[in-house]
């Protein structure tokens, strides 16, 4: 027994062992049995063992460390759905009681045990281990807060760029301390931050951070204003592994500083800091031909091993690592020259194209953006008092289409950007914003766009955004299109950082057409706020619709509910459009889609559409196609005819408008109608034909896969 507390590496084995037995044992029996063990062994254990060592070996301070530090590692692998921080506390404090009960007794003085000096050598090795070390354990809070698993990602390229990162900002960090302790605190310090915000952004979108989402710093005031009632909940679900990672960067960290280099050779120091800013500018400054290798061979999501990996960055992230994952949706947003790629046959092919008879004749055009809206009766496990979407639900009959989204839970612009130019996010990087990432002034005004199509045929156009005019930078992109009047509603109206409500922007449509020119034709796009997120019970005074029936606990439906009622309202004014324009004696028609299926985040950083079973893990094809699935309506005051068309994409939506109308239609806009009936919905990750059949999008093969690819080029080629 005394040898084996002697033994460090014997004892800490056998503990491990220990730990990893009981928890297994515990992980068989039932939860509520399971918590009063976890009480109450574990700190049988920490007791027994600091007193044993004491009696054995010398006790010291750093004994409860490592007893907790095993023990979280081993709870979090074993038993991380009944584990948490009170269960660990107790434990920890057992050891420290019984410690502080021993030197009171005994008078003896407890300290740790002095660090033994190293070689320089050894110094040198175990300070370039270090860095690595943090990547590590940070890889591994990931994976346990995001997947409730202990894992690190091994994808041999991937990891070989991830390693070159880390040592080329870790050789900056000590060529500005010239210290390696101070490099190690200011190195782990900037990626635990970032690995941080990460699950930040997790708990609120459902997915990860990029590069790119520095170009949000501008927006923080309003993105934050999201986030503040639901804060405490973002900082309960990561608070037990955030702590439990510091703990494991602190001791790195303590070590480093016990094994601290001074750098005293300045031309060392310049040669470190050369290397650093070489190897990270050769990274991240766009080279063709390299990023091209990077994408097609490091980072190849057309491989077939993952079908699904497009559905989330999270997924992508679990393949390959945060870090290197960071880098590789850097790089994807390089947009390479298509394979096969000639400008004059695709030139040529546009202009052959030719538009159908239009039968629309020339309405007004009431365009609906509702914020998350979706088909809640699709949830059947949950039953209401009243009937959430009436409107939709009777008006949806011989006039829905049925679309596939390139977001989920998030990322309105892009489905904007689809809506207002036929261009497809399929074709950018996952996580790419075309609002803030692609369009320049002076440059994008001749990409495509249905704002000018429609100015072409002598359509005023006007835009009732409620966000602020720097959301997305949709001002500038609003000059862009050539927008001819705008209104940003957040800016306007202070209602102490919420937005106006759906009725108050019906209220504001119908004014207008009240009061314009009956000569006038206008397309009025609405962009409705009502539904966005954060979803919690207190959002709402009084609820016009409660459950009644449920499976759930009480976190889901207290989420579903704070939805449900937002897409009540805006379904209730959904009707009250519907019955105005059919007051009107011009012809006019209303587009009403949801951009996006909820992220609806429950306090514990769930997704209820997840916990209810409707959406899986999996992400199985159904599944996925559920998570993208949205439903537009396309209404008139008017007799139209949908030709049978019943799926379509956003990118095809207004397209498919205004090839129905009595109009002049440019020769992108025509070829672009002329897809549907190959490849008539698609995003990233599912693709759907005209007979609703259903394949995810990276394994398209056939006409689909030659028109997806077509489509690629052609996309090229405008836009630019």
């Amino acid at each position: 027994m005394k040898e084996v507390f002697n033994d460090k590496k014997k004892l800490y084995l056998i503990v491990t062992a220990i730990f990893l037995i009981t928890s297994l044992i515990i992980k068989i029996i039932p939860n509520n049995i399971g918590y009063i063990l976890l009480y109450t062994i574990f700190p049988i254990y920490f007791f027994a063992l600091t007193f044993l060592k004491y009696k054995y070996s010398k006790i010291d301070w750093n004994m409860p460390i490592i007893l907790t530090l095993i023990y979280l590692f081993v709870g979090y692998i074993i038993n991380t759905n009944i584990f948490n921080t009170l269960m660990v506390l107790i434990a920890y404090l057992s050891s420290i009681i019984l410690l502080i009960i021993l030197k009171i007794k005994y008078k003896k003085k407890l300290k740790c045990e002095k660090h033994q000096e190293r070689s320089e050598n050894d110094k040198r090795k175990i300070s370039l281990l270090l860095p690595l070390l943090s990547i590590i354990t940070l890889e591994f809070y990931y994976s346990i807060c995001t997947f409730d698993v202990a894992r690190i990602p091994i994808t041999f390229l991937p990891a070989t760029l991830g390693i070159i990162l880390i040592y080329a900002f870790y050789m900056l960090f000590l060529a500005i301390f010239r210290r390696t302790d101070r490099a190690l605190i200011g190195f782990t310090l900037l990626f635990l931050v970032i690995y941080i915000i990460n699950e930040g952004r997790i708990y609120y979108t459902s997915d990860t951070v990029l590069i790119s989402d520095l170009l949000f710093l501008q927006h923080v005031g309003e993105v934050a204003a999201f986030a503040d009632v639901t804060f405490i909940n973002c900082i309960h679900f990561i608070f037990f592994p955030t702590i439990l990672t510091i703990i494991v960067l602190c001791y790195l960290v303590k070590v480093g500083i016990n094994n601290n280099i001074k750098i005293t050779n300045y031309k060392k120091m310049f040669i470190n800091l050369g290397i650093a800013i070489a190897v990270i500018l050769l990274l991240f400054i766009p080279i063709t031909p390299l990023d091209k290798f990077f994408v097609t061979k490091a980072y190849n999501i057309y491989d077939g091993r993952d079908l699904a990996i497009t559905a989330s960055n999270t997924r992508y992230f679990y393949r390959y690592g945060v870090l290197p994952g960071l880098y590789g949706k850097y790089i994807e947003e390089q947009r390479f020259v298509p394979d096969n790629y000639n400008e004059e046959e695709l030139t040529k092919m546009l202009n052959d194209s030719e538009k159908i008879e239009g039968t629309w004749k020339k309405p007004n055009i009431i365009v609906i953006f509702s914020e998350s809206f979706w088909d809640i009766s699709r949830l059947d496990t949950i039953k209401f008092d009243n009937e959430v979407t009436p409107n939709f639900n009777k008006l949806k009959e011989n006039n829905s289409i049925q679309m596939i989204s390139p977001a989920y839970g998030g990322m309105s612009s892009n489905v904007e950007f689809e809506v207002l130019t036929g261009g497809s996010l399929n074709y950018f990087s996952k996580g790419y914003t075309p609002y803030m990432q692609f369009f320049k002034k002076g440059v994008s005004e001749n990409n495509p766009s249905i704002i000018q199509e429609l100015k072409n045929n002598g359509y005023k156009t006007k835009i009732l955004n409620s966000a602020s005019h720097t959301m997305f930078n949709c001002d500038i992109i609003y000059d862009i299109y050539g927008i001819d009047e705008r209104n940003h509603l957040y800016d306007e109206i202070d209602l102490g950082g919420q937005y106006v409500s759906d009725e108050y922007l019906t209220d504001r449509i119908i004014e207008y057409f009240d009061n314009k020119d009956k000569n006038e034709k206008v397309f009025f796009f609405t962009i409705t706020m009502g539904g966005h997120m954060p979803y919690y019970e207190e959002r709402y005074d009084n609820y016009h619709v409660n459950i009644v029936e449920t499976p759930y606990e009480k976190d889901v439906n207290e989420v579903i509910h704070s939805y449900a009622e937002g897409i009540y309202l805006a379904d209730r004014e959904l009707g009250r459009l519907y019955d105005y324009i059919n007051t009107l004696d011009e012809e006019t028609i209303i587009v009403f889609f949801g951009d996006h299926l909820p992220h609806l985040s429950t306090p514990d950083g769930k997704d209820a559409l997840f916990k209810t079973d409707y959406l899986q893990y999996d992400y199985n094809l159904n599944s996925v196609y559920k998570q993208y699935n949205t439903t537009a309506l396309i209404l008139s005051n008017y007799d139209i005819d949908f030709n049978g068309t019943e799926y379509l994409s956003p990118d095809l939506l207004l397209t498919f408008v205004i090839n129905n109308m009595d109009i002049e239609v440019s020769p992108f806009y025509r070829w672009l109608y002329s897809t549907k009936d190959v490849l008539p919905s698609s995003n990233y990750v599912i693709s759907q034909d005209n007979d609703g059949n259903i394949y995810y999008t990276l394994g398209l093969d056939g006409k689909m896969k030659e028109m997806y690819d077509l489509r690629k080029k052609v996309q090229y080629m405008l836009f630019k």
